[in-house]
C-alpha cells in the first residue's frame, strides 16, 4: 500500500471509518495495553488453540515491518498468549501491533512500548503451552470480526477496524466526506446551538418512530 495512503489512514479515527462502513465491521471489547494513538498496519494472522502460542513463534519468523499480528486464541483468558519477550521481539522486527483474542501478561512492559500497540481480551500471569497445533496466514475471527491475511488494520483507543487493502482508497474518500459533514455540524452547534437542523434532519429521515405523550399538538 502506498505510504501516503497509510499516513492518511493514521489521521483517521476508527469511529469515522466504522460509520462509513455501515457500522458492520470492527472489533470491540478488547483492552488496550500501550501508549495510545492511531496505529495502522497489515494483518499477519495466527490461529491457535486456547492456552497455546506455538503458532505465534512461526508467525514471528515470517513477520515484516508494518505487520500487525492478529491472533485468534479461543477468546479465553486462562493462559497468556503474548508476554514481554514476544512483544519486544515484534517491536524489534518493526511490527506495529498485536491483537489477541485471549490473554496477555507482563502488562507493565507492554504499556512501556513506544512503537508496538497491544490489544487483548484478558490478563493472566500463567504462561502458555508450546505444543500446537496452529495455523498462520489464514482467516481468523476476533470478537466476531473476520480478519484475512493482508487486511488493513486501523486501531485507536475506541477499538479496531479492518478491511481489504483494495478498499483503502474508498475508505479514505468516504471518511474525508464524513469529516466535511461533521465539520458543518460542529460549526452549527457552536454558532447556533438552538437551531439543531442536523438533529431534526435525523428525526425526519427516521420517520415517526419516537412517541412523546406530552408533546403539544399543532
Amino acid at each position: 500500500m502506498e505510504q501516503l495512503l497509510l499516513d492518511t489512514l493514521r489521521s483517521m479515527a476508527t469511529s469515522l471509518i466504522s460509520d462509513t462502513r455501515q457500522r458492520l465491521t470492527g472489533i470491540v471489547g478488547l483492552e488496550r495495553f500501550d501508549r495510545g494513538g492511531v496505529v495502522v498496519g497489515r494483518a499477519l494472522t495466527v490461529k491457535t488453540r486456547a492456552t497455546d502460542n506455538l503458532a505465534v513463534y512461526k508467525a514471528m519468523i515470517q513477520a515484516q515491518p508494518g505487520d500487525f499480528l492478529v491472533i485468534e486464541a479461543g477468546g479465553e483468558g486462562g493462559n497468556a498468549i503474548v508476554g514481554g519477550l514476544i512483544a519486544l521481539q515484534l517491536e524489534k522486527l518493526g511490527c506495529v501491533g498485536v491483537i489477541v483474542d485471549g490473554a496477555v501478561r507482563d502488562t507493565d512492559e507492554l504499556k512501556r512500548s513506544e512503537t508496538l500497540a497491544c490489544f487483548a481480551k484478558a490478563v493472566s500471569h500463567k504462561g502458555p503451552f508450546k505444543t500446537g497445533p496452529g495455523m498462520v496466514n489464514v482467516p481468523v475471527s476476533i470478537c466476531g470480526q473476520i480478519v484475512n491475511p493482508g487486511d488493513v488494520v486501523v486501531a485507536d483507543d475506541d477499538g479496531i477496524v479492518t478491511f481489504p487493502p483494495e478498499e483503502a482508497s474508498a475508505v479514505v474518500a468516504a471518511v474525508e466526506e464524513r469529516r466535511r459533514v461533521e465539520a458543518g455540524i460542529m460549526s452549527e452547534i457552536n454558532t447556533a446551538p438552538r437551531e439543531m437542523t442536523w438533529v431534526k434532519r435525523i428525526l425526519e429521515t427516521a420517520g415517526e418512530t419516537i412517541s412523546d405523550p406530552f408533546e403539544k399538538s399543532c
